[in-house]
Formats: structure tokens, C-alpha cells, sequence
């Protein structure tokens, strides 16, 4: 996992935010570059090696009356179904706490949800 804590590394998560979007139809981008608030992270990719890293996905978050809260995440079609959640899961507690995760959630994540017996305290919407 990789902090986007650069201009370059921000606009890298504002482009797989831009993913995001199109592929959920919504109408609202949910990340920003400029936006100084909203903190985005990088995932490095599982199955493509390279002298340097490459991102495989990408998630918002934004901080809410002192809770930190998932607004979004994104992992690449070609890493879905290999891991790549469960490895960087750990790493987005560790640094977030025990955040809340904003939905609505996809079937995937719900799966991955109930898996990691994530309690609905952390929710925005029952695990349908």
C-alpha cells in the first residue's frame, strides 16, 4: 500500500477514482486531487512485477467527526479474485483504525465483508 502523499500519487487515485466512477455509473467523482481532505491510497499489484510499482487499485478516505471512513475502492478487474483485498486489508486498518466503509457495496465486497466478519457498527448500509 502505498500513501498518495504527493501531487502524482493523489492524481494516480483521482484516475482510478475516475475508473470507479464509470464503472458504477455514479454521477459523483470520488476523489479529488485538489481535494486536501480526502487522503487516497495505492495498491500495488499481485500478478505484474516491475522495477517500480505498479497500481492495481486505489481507495478514498475521508475523516468524519473523528472517524475515518472508506468512501471507495477499486481494485483493478485483472487482480480481483487474487488476494489483493485480504493483503491490504491489514494495512488499511493499521492505519485507519477500525474504519467505516461507505456503500453501497458491490457483490464482491459484500462477500468480502461477510468473510472477514466485518461488524455492521462499521457499515453505512446492511450487508444485504
Amino acid at each position: 500500500m502505498i500513501v498518495a502523499d504527493s501531487k502524482i500519487l493523489r492524481e494516480a487515485v483521482d484516475v482510478i477514482g475516475q475508473q470507479f466512477q464509470r464503472e458504477t455509473t455514479s454521477d459523483i467523482a470520488p476523489f479529488s486531487a485538489e481535494r486536501g481532505e480526502a487522503e487516497g491510497v495505492l495498491f500495488v499489484s499481485r500478478r505484474f512485477h516491475a522495477t517500480f510499482p505498479i497500481a492495481a487499485g486505489a481507495a478514498g478516505f475521508a475523516i468524519e467527526d473523528g472517524v475515518w471512513w472508506m468512501d471507495w475502492i477499486r481494485i483493478h478487474p485483472y487482480e480481483r479474485g487474487r488476494g489483493l483485498m485480504d493483503a491490504i486489508w491489514i494495512d488499511l486498518e493499521n492505519r485507519y483504525g477500525q474504519f467505516h466503509i461507505d456503500g453501497p457495496y458491490s457483490r464482491a465486497m459484500l462477500a468480502f465483508l461477510r468473510r472477514r466478519n466485518i461488524p455492521t457498527e462499521r457499515l453505512n448500509r446492511p450487508l444485504e
